[in-house]
């Protein structure tokens, strides 16, 4: 069987074209719902002109229901030093606790790929920068699909297996 380069393949095949997506001020529930009822970890949050902002994910709603782990200090000296980091994981978690809106409980450092990119790229893009999904979009920033590491492991599945 003769398994088709990955670098030739755009995201555009692979994808989900029209993703579902929500907006800054869409309450979490209403998010939460479309999440369950579409059977998706994640959700690309858009303008009104359908440019990402950024992603909700899974980790973003369940924390709600999560302990947060609480700053860590040592005293030295008189002094009281933080673990790096556990405030600022203890203040995100708080702030996604608190969220009302997708736009508060979002992570606004969006991954996304352009939609004449190879599933190749997107590979690249989700193994070495631990990412589980990309918003596709389009010369002007408007996303036009999604694609997830399922979408990729069922392409090999299909090409590279044989199954």
């Amino acid at each position: 069987m003769t398994v088709p380069n990955a670098a030739e393949i755009g995201v555009q095949e692979l994808m989900t074209s029209d993703p579902v997506c929500v907006h800054p001020d869409t309450p979490i529930e209403d998010a939460v719902a479309l999440m369950a009822n579409h059977d998706v970890s994640s959700l690309p949050v858009v303008d009104g002109e359908g440019h990402l902002l950024g992603f909700l994910g899974n980790e973003d709603v369940i924390v709600e229901i999560a302990r947060v782990p609480e700053p860590q200090f040592v005293e030295l000296l008189g002094a009281y030093i933080e673990f790096p980091g556990t405030y600022r994981k203890f203040r995100k978690g708080m702030k996604k606790m608190a969220a009302l809106t997708a736009g508060e409980a979002m992570d606004d450092d969006p991954s996304s790929i352009g939609v004449d990119e190879s599933i190749e790229d997107a590979a690249t893009l989700m193994v070495f920068h631990k990412m589980h999904h990309l918003a596709v979009i389009d010369g002007e920033g408007v996303v036009v699909g999604f694609l997830s590491r399922s979408d990729l492991v069922r392409w090999l599945a299909t090409h590279q297996l044989g199954t």
